[in-house]
């Protein structure tokens, strides 16, 4: 395995289940969608007809960073709408009609 951020003898062991996860997710990306297998010299994406083409890492990175940005932006405002939105204040209670008798 070419991956050692599961063995705790090296200075790239993940802490945090979030840093590793998605370690996890780069590697696999660049396994099945950047790199060519030299049996079928195509990906292993495009061997199983999901990508049309070999990404690059440049493309890896800005699908990446696109992401984080709308994971950033979603918290955002999810935190300024709790912040911002008006209390919810109990319905306005109207003078009682006077009744004719």
């Amino acid at each position: 395995m070419g991956n050692r951020r599961f063995t705790r003898l090296t200075k790239a062991f993940s802490k945090k289940l979030e840093n590793h996860s998605e370690t996890l997710a780069v590697s696999f990306i660049n396994d099945n969608f950047c790199r060519k297998l030299t049996t079928t010299r195509t990906t292993p994406a495009g061997a199983a007809q999901v990508a049309d083409h070999q990404w690059t890492l440049e493309e890896v990175v800005e699908m990446i960073d696109a992401h984080h940005e709308e994971k950033l932006n979603a918290e955002y405002e999810a935190a300024f709408a709790a912040k911002f939105t008006p209390a919810r204040k109990f319905p306005k209670t109207y003078a009682p009609t006077p009744k004719s008798i």
